[in-house]
């Protein structure tokens, strides 16, 4: 069985990501490390619940989020003696619109949980992926990411215009190794230190490094945005 700190991590980020706070102790603060002069934009202006019956919509600085609309999900399961597997299937679609150009945001979800009965133990082990392409005006204005849970710490990839960059998750009051707790936020680096950061913590938060081009930052923005509304689904 995952410990509860795991636990609480995949309920934050798959079924109830609006009782975040309820799962770690929550400080209102970034790592130490993001630049000084990055830019603070704050979610506001945010309408409808999440897209699945109508047309949500959200504000972060001067970007608007718009059109936010979720597929259904799929579910399928297969059992065999004591091993039973279970998959989920879904994914969602928005607007951006950047400072540059609009950009159209597509994402996919998977949920893939294998449990062992031993014993009359259940063995869980879960994995979960999410896979986003956001394309913008013109050929050149391309990026996705891609983000892996698999009971241990959440690591994923950004790319832009093909350039890579790691995406990971901050969290704090972690006070033993042993344990994950669930993410605040996430971090989205390259190899001469922060790009961008995100806050989970309701309404929501954007921190972006203001050296990047127009573009760079439209597409950072989109994959923040992507993440947020993950976690609100």
């Amino acid at each position: 069985m995952p410990s509860f700190p795991a636990a609480c991590r995949y309920f934050a980020l798959l079924i109830l990501p609006l009782s975040l706070a309820a799962c770690v102790s929550v400080q209102n603060t970034l790592p130490q490390d993001i630049p000084v002069n990055s830019s603070a934009l704050d979610v506001h202006n945010r309408s409808g619940w999440n897209g699945t019956f109508g047309n949500a919509s959200f504000d972060v600085g001067g970007f608007r989020v718009s059109h936010i609309r979720h597929e259904i999900t799929d579910k399928s399961s297969f059992s065999i003696g004591p091993f039973r597997e279970n998959h989920t299937k879904g994914g969602f679609s928005f607007t951006l619109d950047g400072t540059s150009a609009s950009w159209r945001v597509k994402c996919n979800k998977e949920f893939n949980s294998n449990v062992v009965k031993v014993f009359g133990v259940d063995g869980v082990s879960n994995k979960v992926f999410l896979r986003c392409n956001l394309q913008g005006a013109t050929a050149q204005q391309q990026a996705h990411f891609e983000l892996l849970d698999e009971m241990e710490p959440l690591n994923g990839t950004v790319s832009i215009d093909g350039k890579r960059y790691a995406l990971r998750p901050y969290a704090y009051g972690n006070v033993r190794h042993d344990v994950i707790p669930a993410p605040l936020g996430f971090r989205i680096d390259g190899n001469a230190g922060n790009l961008a950061a995100l806050e989970l913590r309701s309404p929501g938060r954007f921190w972006l490094n203001k050296d990047l081009s127009s573009p760079e930052q439209d597409a950072l923005v989109g994959v923040m945005a992507a993440l947020l509304i993950h976690t609100w689904s």
